[in-house]
């Protein structure tokens, strides 16, 4: 299938930077946008934590023209969804609507990108939600673990070593003035990528940004991303938090990982998912929950990110059983990195990253999703047509190399969380 041709997939870069990506499918009577800014946490400093978040949170609670209840009731009664978060590297914002409302919407995200007007009542708002999402988390073995985690994987000045969502000291200590610089300076459209697609005209939706965004200007140099590369761990750290009161323990191992444009990207995807990623988790799932019944759940993942994001492995455990888990996920990487994996695991992993792509394109909100992420990765226009032959390249001896290569047994970075004391 010619995925450009069947759904008319187009790309527009407006003389502000805008990258704007087009597509029409008239079989769903909706039509779905996805965009993001370089608006993420790698661009906050260590103290003002969560800046990137609380910002993409208030932008949404007020502009020069509608107030936060305004935005909202006038996006409801349209019968639309909008959506609005950050993460590490941007701030992502999505809509769908109906075809007759495209315009309508459209507008009112570009006075939230454009005019939003900070009241000092709605960012007081945000701030106790966030430090109530906050003091709840820490009572979460499972997300205490993975911050942990970050922390003890990533030294202190490299951008993934804090906490996205921030922490409760630093939150506390964002003003008003930070937001606005920080939206000054990182939410602007030369690096604006935006996919709008479905029940529409794709000139109509060009002409409709270019009426909206196109005279939207910068605010200085263009930005660079640059992530520093991460060096490996030179023996194992480990880190232990004592929560009471709780039924299990939360584990989190892992190793640093590989961008999504590094050439081992996908023997590696395909190695982690046979460990524990696909199935009923892979071989951690089979040999450590099923045959032990160790663990209440194990899975492994690897994310794709324009850094080098880490190879994680988690498991929910009784806290009898941390210790004989922990071996026993470390014999299950010792065996990835000294045998081939068989032809069936292959044959099975390489079925299940084919069969899910179809899912992962079947409405239009999904396909717009997408499209963003082969543009913001550089994928290529026609990464949708090659997708099964570059998963079909990788073979046995792929995936042991990268085995060998970043399941590293003796550099990994471990983090107990829950009722358990050694």
């Amino acid at each position: 299938m010619n995925f450009k041709e069947k759904f008319n997939i187009k790309k527009e870069k407006f003389n502000n930077g805008i990258r704007l990506i087009t597509f029409e499918n008239h079989r769903q009577p909706s039509v779905s946008l996805w965009g993001s800014l370089p608006a993420g946490s790698i661009y906050e400093s260590e103290d003002k934590a969560g800046l990137a978040r609380f910002c993409s949170s208030v932008v949404q609670r007020g502009t020069k023209t509608k107030n936060f209840e305004e935005i909202f009731e006038e996006i409801d009664g349209r019968g639309a969804a909008f959506q609005m978060s950050s993460s590490y590297h941007r701030t992502y914002f999505s809509a769908k609507c109906l075809q007759e409302n495209i315009s309508s919407i459209l507008e009112i995200i570009t006075d939230i990108l454009r005019n939003p007007i900070f009241p000092l009542e709605e960012i007081e708002k945000v701030r106790r939600e966030i430090l109530t999402s906050i003091k709840e988390e820490e009572e979460i073995p499972a997300y205490v673990a993975s911050r942990e985690f970050m922390h003890l994987l990533y030294p202190q000045e490299h951008p993934y070593h804090h906490s996205p969502e921030g922490y409760e000291s630093t939150i506390k200590r964002i003003q008003k003035e930070d937001l606005i610089k920080f939206y000054k300076d990182y939410y602007r459209p030369d690096d604006l990528i935006l996919v709008i697609g479905g029940d529409v005209n794709s000139k109509f939706i060009v002409e409709e940004v270019e009426r909206y965004l196109g005279d939207w200007r910068n605010p200085g140099d263009p930005l660079k991303e640059v992530i520093p590369r991460v060096e490996s761990l030179s023996s194992p750290k480990k880190r232990v938090i004592y929560i009471p009161d709780k039924s299990q323990a939360d584990i989190v191992l892992g190793f640093k990982g590989v961008s999504r444009k590094d050439k081992d990207f996908y023997a590696l995807d395909q190695a982690v998912r046979i460990l524990g990623g696909f199935g009923l988790m892979g071989r951690l799932g089979e040999n450590i929950r099923d045959n032990q019944g160790l663990a209440y759940y194990v899975f492994a993942q690897m994310e794709e990110s324009k850094g080098e994001k880490p190879i994680i492995i988690k498991a929910g455990v009784n806290p009898r059983n941390v210790s004989r888990t922990i071996e026993s996920i470390l014999e299950e990487l010792n065996k990835m990195r000294e045998n081939p994996v068989t032809e069936a695991e292959l044959r099975d992993v390489k079925g299940f990253l084919k069969g899910v792509m179809p899912l992962r394109i079947e409405s239009n909100e999904k396909f717009a999703s997408m499209l963003h992420k082969i543009e913001y990765f550089n994928l290529g226009e026609d990464f949708l047509n090659e997708y099964f032959n570059l998963v079909d390249k990788v073979g046995t001896n792929e995936i042991k190399e990268v085995a060998r290569r970043y399941f590293r047994v003796s550099q990994y970075a471990l983090v107990i969380a829950g009722p358990y004391k050694e």
